[in-house]
């Protein structure tokens, strides 16, 4: 059901992987420290949901993670896979927990609900840096700022 996809920059750095794939990027410089992938609708579904666990519990408070997940990925996801990725200010609500794909990009140490994702059937694409579209535009956008509104 889709492709997982974490581009940075122009380049893909998200490993292959049919579940989950995350990249850990520097929070000052924007360079990519890690990428790893993991299987969780393998036939080794529970160990490598543990590996992503443990994973997430090695990045530093504060890092940017951007999280790329296939459906069925999400599908098999445990309680405590969802608990993790609220560690990144992933929604427990949010396609994590839903069985769709799942795009975000979060802090490692923000409130769940926090980080900027997307889930839905289909594909999850996440781009993190300049727009590598170079085509001619007839409008251009020079600044945006993404933030969640609290009421």
């Amino acid at each position: 059901n889709g492709l997982a996809s974490i581009k940075v920059g122009e380049t893909e750095a998200a490993p292959a992987g049919a579940g989950y794939s995350l990249v850990v990027l520097d929070d000052s410089s924007g360079r990519q420290i890690a990428a790893k992938s993991f299987d969780i609708g393998a036939a080794a579904a529970q160990s490598q949901a543990q590996a992503l666990i443990d994973f997430l519990a090695g990045v530093p408070k504060g890092r940017i993670v951007a999280v790329a997940a296939r459906a069925e990925a999400t599908r098999n996801a445990p309680p405590a896979l969802i608990a993790a990725l609220g560690s990144l200010g992933i929604s427990g609500a949010s396609g994590a927990s839903a069985g769709q794909a799942l795009a975000a990009i979060g802090v490692k140490g923000a409130n769940p609900g926090q980080a900027l994702e997307q889930s839905a059937g289909g594909g999850a694409y996440v781009h993190v840096g300049p727009n590598a579209d170079k085509r001619t535009l007839a409008a251009a956008v020079d600044f945006v700022r993404l933030a969640k509104v609290v009421p």
